[in-house]
């Protein structure tokens, strides 16, 4: 994605994308928005995964050095999960129960109010467990992001 947002932004992964061995929080390949300066918005995030029970998967969110990053899972009942964070990147979050296998959907949602620092709203993600079985997001998972 580049430039500014108009209204709403829609980003669609077209590829499958694998982890493999690595707790360590990556970008994701597609999953991004541009975002201008002093820029609010809000934005839905949808992932189709796959993933054995041992690694599972955990999500997190980079934003603009001055921004305010606020966001969860949708219909999440546990508050502890509800990421805030201010210059940086979202904690990472366990995005399943630990020890089930997926395939599974998570719907994730939040508000970003930007700083002076034009940058990206980035999806990241990693395995919660290093495992040499594959931790997967699928093609036709999205994020759309509008301006609020």
């Amino acid at each position: 994605a580049s430039g500014t947002i108009a209204f709403r932004t829609f980003v669609r992964k077209t590829a499958d994308e694998i982890v493999n061995n690595s707790a360590v929080l990556q970008n994701d390949d597609a999953l991004l928005a541009a975002l201008a300066a002093n820029e609010v918005v809000a934005f839905q995030c949808a992932l189709h995964v796959t993933s054995g029970v041992t690694p599972d998967i955990k999500v997190a969110f980079t934003v603009p050095s001055g921004a305010t990053l606020r966001w969860g899972m949708v219909g999440n009942a546990d508050p502890s999960t509800n990421q805030t964070s201010v210059g940086g990147s979202g904690t990472g979050i366990l995005a399943h129960a630990a020890g089930v296998t997926l395939p599974g959907h998570i719907l994730l949602s939040g508000t970003v109010v930007n700083g002076a620092n034009a940058g990206n709203l980035q999806l990241q993600w990693a395995q919660n467990t290093a495992d040499a079985s594959d931790t997967t997001v699928l093609a036709n998972s999205w994020l759309t992001v509008w301006r609020v």
